[in-house]
C-alpha cells in the first residue's frame, strides 16, 4: 500500500487524472498485490510451521462473516456501515475517482487507504451514479470488513511471534496467544465500535503498529530486508494517520543506524532507502505540520474509550514482555506499543484537554488494541505455569483461563451484531432508496425520517457528484440559501410532498423527490 500511495502521488505530478485511467488503476492494483505477496513473505520469516495455520483462524472467521453479510444481498448487506465516519470516507473515495488524482494540496487527510479503493472501482470500469451507488457502497463496506480481519490476523501474528521469542512454553503457548488476542480484538469495544463508527484509518493504523511490534521480534538473517520493511512501515503510517508517526519512525531510525554500523556495504543502501521514504512520507506531514497543526488534535468528534482495565492489562503484558527480550528488542516493542498512549498524554496537556477526547482516546485505543497481543501472550504463559504449581495457583490459573475463554468467545459471536441490526444507526433500505431514485444527485435539500438518516444520505448524495462533505448537518436556512443559487432546487424526501413544499415554502418551483418505503 505504500508503493501504491507513492506512486500515485508522483503520477499525479506528472499526469493529468491518471487514477481515472482503468489501465493505471489495473498497473497500480497489480503492483499493490505483487507488493502485498512479497512483504507477506518476508514477514512470514521466524514463524514456526506448526502454528502458521493457527494464526488465521480467527481472522478466517471474520472473513467467513463478511462473506456472510453478503449473502443478504441489497441494502441490508451495507446497513451496518451506513454511520459515523464510513459514510465521510465513502465520500473520500468518491473525491479521488471524480478527481483521479491523490494529492495533499488542499487538505492534509492522509488518504491511502481510500486511494486503493478508489483504485478498485476505476478498474472496474463502472461511472458513479445513482445506478450504481449500491455497488459502490458494498465496494467500500467489503473493503473495511476485510480490514478488520487483517486487524484480527495481525494481533494473531504478533502474539504468536512473541511467544516463538519468549519460547518459554513451546509451539503451543503461540497457538493458543494467537487464537486469544484474535478472538479478543473481535469484541465490541474493539471491532463493533471501529467499524460501526467508521474509523477505518485507526484500524488501519493498528495494523501497521502490530507489523512494527512483530517487527521489533522476529530475527531476521538479512536485516536489510527488515530495515526495508521499516521504511514501508513509516510510509504508509504518513499516509495513515500523522500523529502515529513517532510509534514507528524512531525504531525504524534505530534500525537503520544498526545496519548501517554493522554493515558497511549496505550502508548506500540504507542511505537510499531512508531517502525514498522520507520523500514518500514528506507530503501528509508537511501538509499536516502547515496546515492545520497539532492543534487540529483538539476536535470535537465521537470515539469510545477504551476499557481502562483493558488498557491497563495490555500496558502491564507489554512490560512483563520487554522485561524477558534484549534491550534492543525490549525498547523498540514497548516503543510502538506505549507511544500511542504517550502521545495522547501529550497532546491531553498541551492543548490542555481531556484525555477522553476525540483524538486521545483513539491513541489510547491504539495502545490497548495493539497490547492485546501481548496480554494474550502472558495470559497463556500464566496459565500454562500455573497448572504446574500448587493448589491455590491451579485454581487462580483456571479462573483466568476461563474469563480469557469467555472474552475470547464474546468476540466469536460479536460480528453477528452486524446482521441482526445491532451496529444499525439508520434504515438501509430506505436511505439507498433515496439514493437509487434518478435525480437524487442533483438535491440540494434532504429530509429524512431522523437527523442522523438525513445526515447520512446527504453525505452520500455528495458522493455521487465526487464531493466529500465537510459538514453533513443543514439548517432550512442553509438549504434553502443552497436552493435559491440552483436554477432547479431539488430535495429528496421520505416526507410527503406537501410536507415538504411547505417546510421549503422558501424557494419556486421546487422538485420533490419522494423515497417510499
Amino acid at each position: 500500500m505504500s508503493l501504491v500511495t507513492v506512486t500515485a502521488l508522483v503520477l499525479t505530478k506528472v499526469a493529468d487524472a491518471p487514477l481515472r485511467q482503468q489501465g493505471i488503476a489495473a498497473a497500480l492494483l497489480l503492483l499493490f498485490a505483487g507488493s502485498a505477496a512479497v512483504v507477506s513473505w518476508r514477514l512470514s520469516e521466524g514463524s514456526s510451521r506448526p502454528t502458521g495455520w493457527v494464526t488465521t483462524v480467527p481472522a478466517c472467521w471474520v472473513f467467513a462473516w463478511g462473506v456472510a453479510q453478503l449473502a443478504l444481498q441489497g441494502p441490508d448487506a451495507v446497513e451496518w456501515f451506513l454511520g459515523g465516519d464510513n459514510v465521510r470516507h465513502v465520500g473520500t473515495v468518491a473525491e479521488i475517482v471524480s478527481t483521479g488524482d491523490l494529492t495533499y494540496a488542499d487538505t492534509a487527510y492522509p488518504r491511502a487507504w481510500h486511494t486503493v479503493i478508489a483504485l478498485a472501482w476505476v478498474f472496474g470500469g463502472a461511472a458513479l451514479d445513482e445506478s450504481r451507488i449500491l455497488s459502490f457502497v458494498l465496494l467500500n463496506a467489503t473493503s473495511t470488513w476485510i480490514l478488520f480481519a487483517l486487524l484480527v490476523l495481525a494481533s494473531s501474528n504478533l502474539a504468536n511471534a512473541i511467544a516463538q521469542r519468549l519460547q518459554s512454553q513451546g509451539w503451543r503457548a503461540g497457538a493458543w496467544a494467537a487464537a486469544l488476542a484474535g478472538c479478543w480484538m473481535m469484541t465490541p469495544r474493539f471491532m463493533a465500535d471501529t467499524l460501526a463508527l467508521g474509523f477505518q484509518t485507526t484500524i488501519l493504523a493498528a495494523i501497521v503498529l502490530a507489523v512494527a511490534a512483530r517487527e521489533c521480534v522476529v530475527g531476521r538473517t538479512n536485516r536489510l530486508n527488515g530495515y526495508m520493511v521499516w521504511v514501508a512501515l513509516v510510509v504508509l503510517m504518513a499516509h495513515t494517520w500523522q500523529l502515529l508517526i513517532p510509534a514507528v519512525v524512531v525504531p525504524a531510525a534505530v534500525h537503520g543506524w544498526r545496519v548501517a554500523v554493522s554493515d558497511a556495504q549496505a550502508r548506500g543502501r540504507v542511505l537510499v532507502l531512508t531517502s525514498l521514504g522520507a520523500l514518500g512520507a514528506a507530503p501528509p506531514f508537511l501538509s499536516a505540520y502547515t496546515g492545520p497543526g497539532i492543534a487540529a488534535s483538539a476536535a470535537p468528534g465521537v470515539s469510545p474509550v477504551p476499557s481502562w482495565l483493558v488498557l491497563l492489562a495490555s500496558v502491564i503484558a507489554t512490560m512483563i514482555v520487554i522485561r524477558q527480550l534484549p534491550r534492543a528488542e525490549a525498547t523498540g516493542l514497548g516503543g510502538v506499543v506505549l507511544a500511542p498512549m504517550l502521545v495522547g498524554v501529550a497532546i491531553s496537556g498541551v492543548l490542555a484537554t481531556s484525555i477522553t477526547s476525540y483524538y486521545p482516546s483513539k491513541l489510547l485505543w491504539h495502545t490497548a488494541a495493539v497490547g492485546l497481543g501481548l496480554f494474550a501472550v502472558v495470559t497463556v504463559s500464566f496459565v500454562a505455569r500455573a497448572a504446574r504449581a500448587g493448589p491455590a495457583l491451579r485454581i487462580g490459573g483456571v479462573t483466568i483461563g476461563t474469563l480469557a475463554s469467555a472474552f475470547g468467545l464474546w468476540g466469536l459471536v460479536t460480528p453477528l451484531g452486524s446482521q441482526i441490526h445491532a451496529w444499525s444507526t439508520v434504515d438501509g433500505q430506505r436511505v439507498m432508496s433515496a439514493l437509487e431514485i434518478p435525480g437524487s444527485s442533483e438535491a440540494q435539500g434532504v429530509w429524512m425520517n431522523t437527523d442522523t438518516e438525513t445526515a447520512v444520505t446527504r453525505t452520500l448524495i455528495a458522493s455521487l457528484r465526487g464531493v466529500a462533505l465537510a459538514a453533513d448537518r443543514m439548517s432550512v436556512a442553509e438549504e434553502c440559501a443552497a436552493m435559491r443559487e440552483s436554477p432547479s432546487p431539488v430535495v429528496v424526501t421520505s416526507k410527503s410532498a406537501t410536507a415538504a413544499h411547505r417546510r421549503y415554502d422558501c424557494v419556486d418551483g421546487l422538485q420533490v423527490i419522494t423515497v417510499h418505503r
